[in-house]
């Protein structure tokens, strides 16, 4: 595991042409890091979900180190899939 202390982490989800569908950070809240286990857990609320409106973006997700080195930890394609049966 990786000491995290003083990390902070931000994820952006966008559209193919650059537009900003959602923002999470360490600092909004919206990423949990749990500096003893060294994990970091995304959930994306109900809510938030529910006002989605396209069917594919990409995301990617950074850490920002102590001394401001942004290193991208993950990226790829999200497909949206909106619920049926309500």
């Amino acid at each position: 595991p990786m000491v995290l202390t003083g990390y902070t982490f931000r994820m952006h989800i966008r559209d193919y042409d650059g537009t900003l569908i959602y923002e999470a950070t360490t600092e909004n809240g919206k990423l949990l890091l749990n500096i003893t286990n060294s994990t970091l857990t995304i959930t994306i609320s109900s809510a938030d979900s529910t006002a989605f409106i396209f069917e594919f973006a990409k995301y990617d997700l950074e850490m920002v180190s102590p001394t401001s080195k942004v290193v991208r930890v993950i990226q790829g394609n999200v497909n949206l899939s909106k619920e049926v049966t309500v």
